[in-house]
Parts: C-alpha cells; structure tokens; sequence
C-alpha cells in the first residue's frame, strides 16, 4: 500500500525469492517500466510465486517509452492480478517464460507510441509455454495516430499461451 512516484528507472524490481510481491500500490511517474519480476527456475520450471496485485500503475515510461511495460513478468510461475494499468506509452504487460497467470486486470491508453505492439505482448521462443491470460478488460486502445496496434500480440513463434474469457472494447485489432 505505497505510493511510488517519480522514480528515474523501474518503480520496483523483483530478482529471484519466492513468494515476493507488490501489492495495493499507486505507481506514475516512472522514468522506465512499473513492476519487473523475475524470478523462478526455467531449466525445472520450478515457479517462484511472485505477485503484483491490486496495483495502479499509470503515466510511466516517461524517459524510457517503449519496453518499459506497466507490469513485466520473466521467469516461472509469478502473477499480474487485478492491476488498472493506464496511460502507458507502449505495453502494460510483457510477460517471458512458464506458467504464469495474468487475470482480472484493467488495461487502458497504452501502445500510443507504437502500432507494431500489443498492450499485452510476448514473443520469441516455443519453449515459453503454460502461461493464461484471462478475464482481463482491455479497452480504448489505438495505437499510434489511432492507426491500430494489437490487444495481445504473441509475436515471432509464441505459443502454448491460453487466452480466454477476456473483454475488448474498442481495440482496435
């Protein structure tokens, strides 16, 4: 329950431990992303069980605008739950590796810096399987000049990733 403002790089860093956290916290003014975690064992997809949670992470990335998500999530077995994530120059959540579980949050005004991006986004390796997006709300995304980005972008050979239950609402692909 902090209120992190005005920082120069990332709000909050999570690297390894398990059972770590961020929760019921005001995040803005950022000069890069709001929540790294990275954590948990890729080689025995042992999950670390890290959280951000019921977090509101808004107008950051202001040195840094692009791959300075809201809320990154690398590593095994860690949570993005409940978070109003808004007003983010590229992606809200970025999410790399196994088994982790993205649900329940609100993501508004990103990727307005961007058309080639997702407000959610992942990418780049078949071995990164397990992870679920769901019953998140996206709305009023554009991307750049409204000329149109992505919701959720699993780009460069991504799969093994459930997405369900989910509500668009003018996104515009």
């Amino acid at each position: 329950a902090c209120t992190i403002r005005n920082i120069g790089d990332w709000a909050v860093t999570i690297d390894g431990g398990n059972h770590n956290g961020v929760n019921d916290c005001d995040i803005y003014n950022a000069g890069g992303g709001g929540i790294r975690i990275d954590a948990g064992d890729r080689k025995t997809l042992i999950p670390a069980k890290c959280f951000a949670d019921n977090n509101y992470i808004h107008h950051i990335a202001r040195l840094k605008q692009v791959y300075n998500p809201g809320i990154s999530l690398y590593g095994v077995g860690n949570y993005a739950t409940h978070n109003l994530i808004a007003h983010v120059p590229h992606m809200a959540i970025n999410f790399s590796g196994n088994d982790h579980l993205m649900e329940f949050n609100e993501i508004y005004d990103a990727c307005y810096v961007s058309n080639d991006a997702g407000a959610v986004y992942a990418g780049r390796s078949w071995t990164m399987r397990g992870d679920i997006f769901r019953y998140n709300y996206l709305h009023d995304i554009s991307g750049l000049e409204g000329k149109g980005c992505v919701g959720v972008y699993l780009d460069d050979m991504f799969c093994g990733t459930e997405i369900y239950g989910n509500i668009f609402n003018r996104v515009t692909r």
